[in-house]
């Protein structure tokens, strides 16, 4: 980034690729500290999905404001010239050296956090009517514990009580506290109303309310809030366009495709019989699929319908047949990236790329209600910048 600036080069790819390695850091972090998720439309799936899009955004952020920092060192404003490369690099080092080390260690440690207090949180909803509606605060229990959490140790909470849900750790950074859930019925008093818990948070730390952890991330479903990120993102979805596959130096696929096999259809499949490879989930009302990243999403029957039926089945589509591909395509995709097509605000489309001699088989998905949501599988018409662009999350080595 330091070379393309100082060159007068165009940087919008080398952003592309910190902004993928840094969430894909963080997104490392999140995952740890959320462990197994238990279905594909469930809560749990929809908030840790939607907090690793809100790590692409975080992360965006922070590429621009490290982009801005070296930019604004370019010029030596005393000498009104552009500085020798090599006194441009140090002082640009210099400056963004925290961003780099200590605020991403922050943040990573931050991911985990969130990722494990949220995962239980979906848990203990899931449970509230079955298990216990009641949960409890634990701090570590060392001499590291801040005076305001350790003041709430040991207090009982109803997860009704929207106020006290507010508590949910961390409650800053480094917060190592967490809510456990209580198996006894509390007596009479014994449950802490979550208003009174905030006045004793405040009356120890007058800054606590707020410090952007005066929330529960796993109800907000972002690691990160708006007011946490390093700069504006407003002109993200534009950049997203012009990150197309040129910038990341990937080759046309017309260059490389006499090196791959053609694709396999299965002639018998029929738009007739083709709906015996829809294989419902115990609810009946979709199919579950997962990514090379164990990614969960899903393809609503009704969805399915609309792609197998009509112009869909036509030679010139062929989705019926293409149909069996979707679990290889994504499970061993060759290329994976994030874009959007207008707002950011938190929805990107992920779109999957499998090439093979003879086509290139697209899968796209979006954020929905029910998780991530396969939209649309289909082969593209023709390659050009806009098949390929955004985020490059994954590429096969080519």
């Amino acid at each position: 980034m330091l070379s393309a600036l100082w060159n007068n080069e165009n940087t919008i790819g080398i952003e592309g690729q910190l902004i993928v390695a840094e969430s894909l850091e963080l997104i490392k972090g999140l995952k740890s500290g959320y462990g197994t998720i238990s279905g594909f439309n469930t809560p749990d799936s929809l908030a840790y999905q939607l907090m690793e899009y809100n790590l692409f955004e975080f992360s965006a952020s922070k590429t621009e404001a490290r982009l801005a920092a070296m930019t604004d060192l370019l010029i030596d404003q005393d000498k009104n010239e552009i500085r020798p490369e090599s006194e441009f690099k140090k002082l640009a080092n210099e400056r963004i050296a925290d961003l780099n080390q200590n605020y991403l260690t922050t943040e990573y440690n931050l991911s985990v956090a969130v990722g494990q207090n949220s995962a239980a949180y979906h848990r203990f909803l899931s449970e509230k009517d079955t298990v216990t509606s009641f949960v409890q605060y634990q701090t570590a229990g060392d001499s590291k514990v801040r005076n305001e959490h350790a003041k709430l140790n040991g207090k009982i909470f109803n997860l009704s009580d929207r106020e006290a849900m507010k508590l949910y750790p961390p409650n800053g950074h480094g917060c190592r506290c967490e809510f456990i859930q209580y198996n006894r019925t509390p007596k009479d008093g014994e449950v802490m109303s979550g208003k009174v818990a905030q006045e004793i948070m405040n009356s120890e730390n007058a800054n606590w309310s707020k410090s952007q952890f005066n929330i529960n991330r796993g109800d907000l479903k972002q690691v990160f809030t708006k007011s946490q990120f390093y700069s504006d993102i407003k002109g993200l979805p534009k950049k997203l366009n012009d990150m197309t596959f040129d910038k990341y130096d990937l080759k046309k696929w017309e260059s490389f495709k006499s090196d791959l096999n053609p694709i396999s259809l299965d002639r018998s499949i029929t738009p007739d019989n083709v709906k015996e490879l829809f294989k419902k989930d115990k609810s009946g009302a979709f199919m579950g699929f997962k990514d090379y990243y164990g990614r969960k999403m899903v393809l609503t029957e009704k969805n399915f319908d609309f792609h197998t039926k009509g112009k869909y089945v036509k030679a010139i589509e062929n989705r019926h047949q293409l149909f069996p591909h979707i679990k290889d395509v994504l499970y061993n995709p060759d290329e994976v990236w994030y874009n959007t097509q207008d707002k950011l605000e938190g929805k990107f489309q992920s779109r999957y790329l499998k090439f093979y001699n003879d086509k290139i088989l697209v899968i796209d998905c979006e954020m929905s209600a029910k998780g991530l949501e396969i939209k649309t599988w289909y082969e593209a018409k023709k390659e050009d910048l806009n098949l390929r662009k955004g985020l490059l999350l994954r590429k096969a080595a080519k």
